[in-house]
């Protein structure tokens, strides 16, 4: 949530990042893993005492705990990042996963497992990957900068397909739709059918279709009522949520996000979708430099 990206979006980057060409910066993307464990102990205090000396992961729960202050006394529960004492103790959260849970039966009984009085419950889902360590400042600021410029290049790459998409239909298409309501248009059908063959063949068109990168421009009405926007919008809601420019644009054009979902701010008509005529990366400048402003 402090991130403000979907899941996929987050899973997106870690694979760039798995496959970038530089060896120092590749991390490896493992099954997501739930990241903490609670443990409930039905025989009081005592029984929590007991499974701490039996069990190595445990112990090392307590302790960090007891670091932070927190009293055992009369304790019969714990809450502890599993993967992060796993790595700490230097074993794969797995194994020590799999251990934790068998806390929760007794196998040496004569008649078969029966319970001990121990809950072990796995929760939070998180992604779990390995990555190298010690980076200096200037290796992290060139790693985002890589991610940067690879999200605007894909972001370029796809806009060029929306565009050409758009195109190659409206080329191809009756400006009411009685006109090609009875016949077939042959000449019609025939262009597109070219449009298709060129695009997954030669893409000799499609290579063509280039982009415009240009900056739009605003008129001054139209950029003082975007201001005035963007300033109200900062005043309303920079107590309640972190702000930036994106997450403005977002709004502005109505695209949702998981601190700014459509089923709440959708209700917010007085900004959600208020300015979809204007580009949204123009919307981003104009509310990151509003927001330094304002600071």
């Amino acid at each position: 949530m402090d991130l403000d990206v979907k899941e996929e979006g987050i899973s997106t980057l870690f694979c760039y990042l798995e496959l970038h060409p530089h060896e120092t910066w590749k991390l490896e993307n493992l099954t997501n893993v739930y990241s903490t464990c609670n443990i409930q102990c039905y025989g009081g205090p005592a029984l929590l005492q007991e499974i701490a000396k039996k069990c190595p992961p445990v112990a090392v729960a307590v302790a960090k705990a007891k670091k932070d202050g927190i009293n055992f006394a009369g304790k019969t529960d714990i809450d502890f990042p599993v993967v992060e004492i796993s790595d700490c103790m230097g074993w794969d959260s797995g194994p020590v996963k799999r251990e934790l849970k068998m806390l929760m039966w007794n196998m040496s009984g004569v008649n078969g497992p029966r319970r001990t009085g121990v809950m072990v419950e796995f929760a939070n889902l998180a992604f779990h990957y390995r990555a190298p360590g010690d980076l200096t400042e200037d290796e992290i600021d060139d790693v985002i900068m890589s991610l940067h410029t690879r999200i605007q290049k894909q972001e370029k790459a796809e806009l060029t397909n929306l565009k050409y998409l758009f195109d190659t239909l409206h080329s191809v298409s009756h400006k009411n739709f009685w006109m090609c309501a009875d016949d077939l248009d042959e000449k019609k059908n025939d262009k597109l059918k070219i449009i298709l063959e060129d695009y997954f063949q030669d893409q000799t068109d499609f290579k063509a279709a280039v982009l415009d990168t240009t900056e739009p421009e605003l008129s001054s009405y139209e950029l003082s009522q975007v201001s005035s926007d963007i300033k109200q919008f900062i005043h309303m809601y920079s107590q309640e949520h972190k702000l930036n420019g994106r997450a403005i644009a977002r709004v502005f054009h109505g695209v949702a996000s998981p601190c700014f979902p459509a089923t709440t701010w959708g209700r917010v008509r007085r900004f959600w979708r208020s300015n979809i005529n204007i580009d949204f990366n123009l919307l981003i400048k104009l509310a990151t430099k509003l927001l330094i402003q304002l600071r």
